[in-house]
């Protein structure tokens, strides 16, 4: 009886082991489920936290890689942009130096030709004093003139100075280039003339033959504008002759200082521009 009865509380112990066994287990289960699923939803949300790094990362090697090949783009453009400088620099250093030889040969030309014009007057009037010296004294009674060694001198200055203006006729247009012939070929008539007073007259009595085609009082002479027409006097002639030499030694002058103030104008706006140039490419290649 005392076996049965130990044997029934054991069976007891074990039944109550057995229901706290499943109580736990229930407890034990429901503790799982909501852990695991919390476990879960804690994977979902570092998962994607994860996912969202690896975007990260991806989009920032993207943009370092976007970074390095802009900068590389950036260095060569600037590179590009210092050698364009250097050779525009050059080029306006060049630019500047041609116009300045321009210039000064403009300047130079317009001295000369001033120069010219005072030879010119002095030429002339010399010519017409010795002309009205002739035309007023009486040579049929031997009366004899001397020659004006200073007429000489006014010729060979006035020959020197067209002659010169030969350095500079790169400085003309067509038009003017043409006016220059005219005055290079007034400037060799000039140097063929006598220095003798009474040569000055005696043209007139002269064969066409004598007078040969290049003399100033041959009507078939290509310089034309000089011709001396039969009923014009000499001291008249003269007069015409040199109102058409001024007259193209004042238009060529006139066409020096034009293309002198037209290409200062040009060269300030080439500086202005090599200017403004140069602030916009530094300005480019530090921002």
């Amino acid at each position: 009886k005392h076996i049965n009865t130990l044997l029934n509380k054991f069976k007891q112990s074990n039944i109550n082991e057995q229901k706290d066994a499943e109580i736990r287990e229930k407890i034990e289960r429901r503790w799982c489920d909501v852990n695991v699923g919390k476990t879960h939803k804690e994977l979902g949300r570092r998962t994607g936290f994860v996912n969202k790094l690896f975007d990260q990362i991806n989009s920032l090697e993207k943009k370092i890689t976007e970074h390095r090949a802009d900068v590389k783009e950036r260095k060569t453009r600037i590179e590009g942009n210092h050698a364009l400088l250097e050779k525009f620099k050059q080029q306006r250093c060049d630019n500047n130096l041609l116009f300045v030889k321009n210039l000064r040969d403009h300047m130079e030309a317009v001295d000369v030709l001033k120069l010219l014009r005072t030879d010119i007057v002095k030429y002339f009037n010399k010519k017409n004093k010795q002309i009205s010296l002739i035309e007023t004294t009486s040579t049929a009674n031997g009366t004899n003139i001397e020659k004006d060694d200073s007429l000489a001198q006014t010729k060979i200055n006035l020959v020197k100075k067209i002659s010169k203006l030969g350095e500079f006729a790169n400085l003309l247009d067509v038009g003017n280039k043409n006016l220059f012939m005219e005055l290079t070929k007034f400037g060799d008539d000039v140097k063929k003339q006598s220095d003798d007073v009474h040569d000055i007259t005696k043209t007139k009595e002269r064969s066409a033959k004598q007078i040969g085609r290049k003399h100033i009082d041959n009507t078939k002479d290509e310089l034309k504008s000089l011709e001396t027409p039969s009923f014009d006097s000499s001291s008249d002639f003269n007069k015409k002759s040199r109102k058409r030499v001024l007259r193209m030694i004042d238009a060529l002058i006139k066409h020096l200082k034009e293309s002198r103030d037209r290409i200062t104008r040009d060269e300030i706006k080439a500086s202005e521009d090599f200017a403004v140039f140069h602030k916009n490419l530094h300005k480019e290649n530090t921002h």
